[in-house]
């Protein structure tokens, strides 16, 4: 679907590319965990709910190939495409159909806000499905549960 991620692109490192349009286009400087469009390990079927408009978008976390990473869910027309957002190691860099970006952040920003397309045929990031303050990203989850000691789970002896 995407171009395999390259440590160059037209001749130039994507490192040196990187610094370059961050250093013109600036840095958000937020961590990708406190962006609005992000919503953390979220399943396709749930993301194609959510996405009803065209260039609605959402960045999720997924395991693809036995690998974290992360992907950009688009509605385009009458479809959700699933982008996944290359990642070249180590240097941590990030990037979609073009240019490489120091963080996921910087890369949404950019194509947003300049209006630049993140797949062929014109694909845009137009708005972005807001996470909800009471979400919890599945990361935060960590199978526990508690119920209070007068709670009719805990009497019942259900409670853990």
């Amino acid at each position: 679907m995407l171009a395999k991620a390259n440590t160059t692109w037209e001749g130039v490192a994507c490192d040196k590319l990187a610094k370059t349009v961050t250093e013109w286009y600036g840095s958000s400087g937020v961590p990708l965990e406190d962006e609005p469009f992000y919503h953390g390990y979220m399943e396709r079927k749930e993301t194609e709910r959510c996405l009803t408009k065209n260039g609605e978008f959402l960045v999720r976390k997924s395991v693809i190939r036995n690998n974290e990473g992360y992907i950009v869910s688009v509605r385009d027309k009458d479809q959700v495409l699933h982008l996944q957002i290359q990642e070249i190691n180590p240097q941590k860099l990030y990037w979609l159909l073009t240019y490489c970006f120091l963080s996921i952040s910087d890369l949404i920003r950019y194509h947003q806000t300049l209006k630049i397309p993140v797949y062929e045929g014109g694909v845009m990031l137009q708005s972005h499905i807001v996470r909800e303050q009471w979400q919890l990203y599945h990361e935060q989850v960590d199978g526990t549960l508690f119920f209070p000691r007068n709670s009719v789970y805990h009497r019942e002896g259900k409670g853990v």
